[in-house]
């Protein structure tokens, strides 16, 4: 009974064993097989062929040069143009016309004032105003200069002439005129301004330049007056008049003028 029971676990060995030897066995010859092939595959040139199996013949000594990093130039930066912006002209609206109204008649009259000779003239006019209190003229004084330049006008006032200033005689004629004035007498705006102006800080007057423009226009009657504009008119008158009589068929032709007959 005891060799039965030893008998099961040998036989069990053994073959564990056999199997073990196999193994190792088909693990050789696979890996000779593969070195064979390899071997096959492989060229072998003659140097390597002939040279003995236990060459020491050192391996090649492979340089590999570590490339330099060079940094490109670096570029000089290029400023950024500024821009300018123009500016646009401004639109000026166009001012909005006010409406006239419907104009009135005020006055009519008629005239028949016969203008014969006129005169340009020139003059500088100063008005000058001192204050009573002595405590303002300490701020000094209101004073003007004018140049001013201005036209004479005179003639005969037809109006002013009767009926019985008139005496016709066949182709003779008599008439008796009233005598030549001054028409007209006024600056001329873009030929007259105010060459000085002075004003007293704690009096100004403002209207100097007004009594400078009348004081202007009294001393152009005044100086063409004196200078005979009046008799030059009436010599006019009396040309035109005596001229424009004969045309009309009178042969004797008498003008006068009141106050020198």
């Amino acid at each position: 009974m005891g060799r039965g029971n030893n008998s099961g676990p040998r036989w069990i060995y053994a073959l564990i064993g056999a199997l073990g030897v196999v193994a190792i066995v088909l693990i050789g010859a696979g890996g000779y097989v593969g070195h064979q092939t390899y071997v096959a595959k492989t060229p072998v040139s003659e140097e390597v062929a002939s040279a003995s199996p236990t060459s020491t013949k050192p391996w090649p000594t492979v340089i590999v040069a570590t490339p330099t990093l060079t940094r490109p130039p670096s570029a000089t930066p290029t400023p950024t143009p500024t821009f300018t912006s123009t500016p646009r002209p401004t639109n000026t609206p166009a001012p909005t016309p006010t409406p006239t109204p419907t104009p009135i008649l005020v006055d009519r009259q008629e005239l028949g004032k016969m203008v014969t000779i006129q005169y340009k003239l020139e003059t500088v006019s100063v008005v000058e105003e001192k204050d009573a209190s002595w405590i303002v003229r300490l701020f000094g004084d209101n004073r003007v200069v004018l140049v001013a330049t201005g036209e004479v006008m005179a003639g005969v006032d037809m109006t002013r002439l009767a009926d019985d200033d008139i005496a016709v005689d066949g182709t003779a004629v008599k008439i008796v005129m009233p005598p030549a004035e001054i028409l007209s007498v006024r600056l001329i705006p873009g030929e007259s301004w105010v060459y000085d102006r002075k004003l007293n800080i704690l009096k100004p007057n403002w209207q100097l330049e007004l009594q400078a423009q009348e004081q202007a226009e009294t001393s152009l009657r005044d100086w063409s007056i004196e200078n005979g504009i009046l008799a030059q008119a009436e010599a006019v008158f009396t040309s035109r008049i005596e001229a424009f009589l004969r045309r009309l068929g009178f042969t004797d032709v008498a003008i006068l003028f009141r106050g020198s007959e």
